[in-house]
């Protein structure tokens, strides 16, 4: 076959070779556009790095179809059609899937849903297309002229549009970064831990909204010698804004000049995955682990180590792929769904067993679970999906197809039980690794769940349940002192340093934010709706 192709392309005159480039460049602009239309879009919140792997995707395939289909029909305008056609029908097949009803045909045994009957239509329409291009007679260059026109406006349309989000993102000014003195570095210093369970409610919240008890986790984790106040919180309601100020040791509004207008999360975004915490550990002699999280602004810069599980796609190729027909005409093993669960449960079983550095190490693990999508039910089993992938929490989640305030009820605490069994297995496993010099182990939800918030209300939205929060520590050596019972999250790493590598940082007051989706810097104080909790308390610290 190759070398009938060869022989194919010796054959080919100048003119042909004139034709291959328009051919080329047709399905290439059509095949660019859902992409750069997705990221012009979403580039207040993307990383526009997550762009190039799809983007050389996209190149390979119209370059070898094109080729290749071109050869064989000694027509590269014909060729050029047919790809254009196959990337316009894939990447715009999944927007019909959202709006199609929800159907069900019972066939004998099978059951028909609205995804197989989809796929069907695609795959006529596809074929059917295709045949019409190939016997289609006459001169094509005038149709490719025109599609070239407006394969060439669309691009540049989202070119100009991401283009004016990155230059107007260098209006941020940075605030002053946490001066880090030297350092020296102390021997047989703790390897630290720090494990963030995304949306992992306090036990009364579990309790009170979604009937579950975790009062044995709580009995375990005391047992081993962690603190577990009864009362913590999250000082903001969003991922990047919380563990941003967790990981820069600060309130937001003190890391950088963020107008209340600013739509861009980027800027704080660069904030966390480059944050003051990972530098000072450094410094100290640290090497620094993290993880692929499927989440590009968890995923930490300057890593010694950075673990991904194969198989599994970043944030921006989630979204991508739900707006293809890939989705539907994958196997449940590899749906986006399992692709999320084998990253969770990668993640959770390779803490214990990182051995990639040397000690002392920092860990950061950003474990996106409990929160939705929930793909775990009490037992751990694969859940049945009636929608496309997505990380949507609160109104964003009751606003997809399928989403329901009954069914985040009942996914987000069969998710919870079976998240909770696993972090009880991970935690002895680190146990039983570590025999002496214990580490320190952080395990801390980024905010509370999502049943009752509304994104664009802070009246509707219930405040305690989305930030009341799972924090737990151990601190080896320091067992027994009351003190650290009243760490909060913003505290959490100036109390480590305080006492491992004798800092003095001094510890801040307890503030909470809460932010519209649609402004997330214009921050609006909720502390005084959260009832006090020993966080409140005085601290000892070193003078």
């Amino acid at each position: 076959m190759f070398k009938a192709l060869k022989n194919r392309m010796l054959l080919c005159k100048l003119k042909n070779k004139k034709d291959y480039v328009f051919a080329v460049l047709l399905p290439l602009l059509f095949g660019l556009f859902p992409l750069l239309f997705l990221y012009a879009n979403n580039a207040k919140e993307m990383m526009i790095h997550d762009l190039f792997i799809p983007l050389l995707q996209v190149l390979i395939f119209t370059l070898v179809v094109t080729t290749i289909v071109g050869l064989i029909l000694k027509n590269f305008f014909k060729s050029g059609l047919i790809t254009a056609f196959l990337l316009f029908s894939y990447f715009s097949s999944g927007h019909f899937l959202r709006i199609l009803p929800e159907i069900q045909i019972p066939i004998g045994s099978i059951i028909i849903l609205t995804g197989h009957v989809l796929f069907i239509i695609w795959l006529a329409i596809t074929v059917t297309g295709s045949i019409f291009i190939v016997r289609t007679k006459g001169n094509l260059f005038p149709i490719i002229q025109i599609l070239l026109t407006i394969g060439t406006f669309l691009v540049l349309f989202q070119v100009v549009q991401a283009g004016s989000i990155l230059i107007s993102r260098k209006n941020v000014l940075a605030a002053e970064e946490i001066p880090i003195k030297e350092i020296i570095q102390k021997k047989d210093l703790p390897d630290v831990y720090y494990i963030v369970t995304d949306a992992y409610g306090s036990s009364e919240i579990l309790s009170e909204i979604y009937g579950v008890d975790n009062s044995q986790f709580i009995t375990f984790l005391k047992s081993k010698g962690f603190y577990v106040p009864e009362k913590s919180y999250s000082h903001y309601c969003q991922t990047i804004f919380s563990l941003g100020a967790v990981l820069n040791m600060n309130y937001i509004d003190a890391l950088g000049d963020f107008d209340p207008s600013l739509t861009d999360r980027i800027p704080i975004s660069q904030k966390l995955r480059n944050n003051e915490v990972v530098k000072y550990f450094k410094a100290a002699g640290y090497s620094i682990c993290g993880f692929d999280t499927g989440y590009s602004h968890t995923i930490l810069e300057n890593t010694d180590v950075l673990f991904k599980p194969s198989g599994t796609v970043s944030e921006f190729e989630n979204v991508l792929l739900s707006t293809t027909i890939l989705p539907v005409a994958q196997s449940d093993e590899n749906s986006l769904f399992a692709k999320h669960r084998k990253r969770v449960l990668y993640i959770l079983d390779k803490i214990p067993n990182i051995t990639e550095t040397e000690s002392p190490r920092f860990v950061f693990a950003h474990i996106i679970s409990p929160h939705p999508p929930f793909i775990f039910n009490e037992k751990g089993e694969p859940i049945e999906q009636s929608d496309s992938f997505h990380f949507g929490d609160g109104s964003h989640y009751m606003n997809s197809k399928g989403g329901s305030r009954e069914n985040y009820y009942r996914g987000y605490s069969g998710q919870v039980t079976y998240i909770t069994k696993l972090l009880k297995i991970m935690i002895e496993r680190i146990f039983e690794r570590y025999t002496e010099n214990k580490p320190v182990i952080i395990i801390q939800g980024d905010h509370g769940p999502g049943s009752g918030l509304k994104w664009g209300s802070l009246e509707e939205t219930n405040i305690k349940e989305r930030f009341s929060i799972l924090h737990t520590y151990y601190l080896p050596d320091h067992e027994g002192n009351p003190a650290y019972n009243a760490i909060t999250p913003i505290n959490m790493f100036r109390v480590i340093f305080n006492t491992y590598l004798d800092a003095r940082f001094p510890l801040l007051p307890r503030k909470n934010y809460f932010t519209l989706w649609a402004l997330p810097y214009d921050f609006k104080d909720v502390t005084q709706l959260l009832p006090p909790g020993e966080d409140t308390a005085p601290l000892k610290q070193k003078q």
